[in-house]
């Protein structure tokens, strides 16, 4: 989602707390690093001439120039470079990989509205495949399915102060569209990943007070949406009271990584990991101890550790920083200087 159309508030909280890399900057694009602390590290990139061979490792994410761009790194921290830096509209938000590795997909905010697209790796062949015309305000969250067969992604539409939601699914080979979940206009869906084998979502179902735009949020609840069935049966797995959210799936199906309140007085989120039937819960992180929090999990392709957006002091940058499963080894995840983004991805294993 872009900075300029935040979820609701506990949403807002949890993925996009406090992190003032993710506020709009009014400056130019620039290529030079600007230290802005001892642990972190912005750096703005705009060259476009870079190779993405295939079955190297890539990191996708985004991050700020004027607006939020979709990049492209290696971990070692070479080759950061934006494929559709060039693309019309502002902001570039959600980015994340077909499964050949080959594609991206990712929403631009354009016109008051935020539409889906796609590309290559290499920012040819771009194109919109939904127009979020009135009354849709808001596509979100996309997410490749592994067998490449769909998109799965969340859908706002709103008018006269009140809002609906609704969880669907774009079939690339012929542009048809499926409506999984909705109906409900105090519910609201959000932050959608697969299982390796295609058959399970797991999703954050948000439940609102009442069915208006600006409505509270009550509660937040990680839940797996099984496709075997119709209509699909959806699962809990968390307390909503602790507004889990910004869920992954492990590559080798195992775990659930996600960030939620510890507590539910607490004032930001850490890392958990859980398995798919709920069992298992383990905390990783404890950055809200020391003011900090975590946040946007995201598997290595080889199910053995975790990058995330890391603030690590109080009023401090988002930046990208990776963990060992069991939460030790606390690093950056690009090179060896932490960057500032968020939402980042790992280019599927080939």
């Amino acid at each position: 989602m872009s900075p300029t159309k935040a979820r609701p508030a506990a949403i807002a909280a949890l993925s996009l707390l406090t992190f003032g890399a993710v506020a709009c900057s009014s400056g130019s694009a620039d290529t030079t690093p600007t230290s802005v602390s001892a642990s972190t590290t912005i750096v703005v990139p705009t060259t476009v001439d870079v190779d993405v061979a295939e079955g190297e490792t890539w990191i996708l994410y985004q991050a700020r120039t004027t607006y939020e761009k979709v990049f492209l790194v290696r971990p070692d921290g070479t080759g950061l470079h934006s494929p559709t830096m060039d693309l019309p509209g502002t902001h570039q938000t959600n980015p994340d990989w077909s499964p050949d590795g080959q594609r991206l997909t990712f929403i631009v905010t354009e016109n008051g509205t935020e539409d889906l697209w796609v590309a290559n790796v290499d920012g040819t062949n771009a194109e919109r495949i939904i127009d979020c015309e009135a009354p849709c305000v808001v596509i979100d969250d996309p997410s490749w399915s592994p067998d490449g067969q769909s998109i799965v992604y969340s859908r706002t539409v709103g008018g006269d102060g009140a809002s609906g939601n609704t969880l669907e699914l774009y079939h690339p080979d012929d542009g048809t569209i499926t409506v999984l979940l909705g109906g409900d206009p105090t519910v609201f869906y959000a932050g959608a990943r697969w299982s390796p084998d295609s058959q399970s979502i797991v999703v954050e179902v948000v439940q609102k007070s009442e069915p208006d735009v600006d409505a509270d949020v009550t509660g937040v609840t990680l839940s797996i949406v099984q496709l075997g069935s119709a209509p699909p049966t959806v699962t809990a797995i968390t307390d909503p009271a602790l507004f889990a959210a910004t869920a992954d799936w492990s590559p080798n199906g195992e775990l659930i990584v996600y960030s939620a309140l510890a507590e539910p007085n607490d004032e930001a989120p850490d890392l958990f990991t859980i398995h798919p039937d709920g069992s298992g819960l383990t905390r990783l992180t404890t950055f809200v101890a020391d003011g900090g929090s975590a946040a946007e999990p995201t598997f290595t392709p080889d199910s053995a550790h975790i990058v995330f957006v890391a603030q690590m002091e109080p009023g401090g940058d988002g930046v990208l920083a990776a963990v060992d499963l069991d939460g030790s080894n606390l690093k950056s995840a690009i090179g060896d200087e932490y960057h500032q983004g968020r939402h980042p991805r790992f280019r599927p294993a080939s």
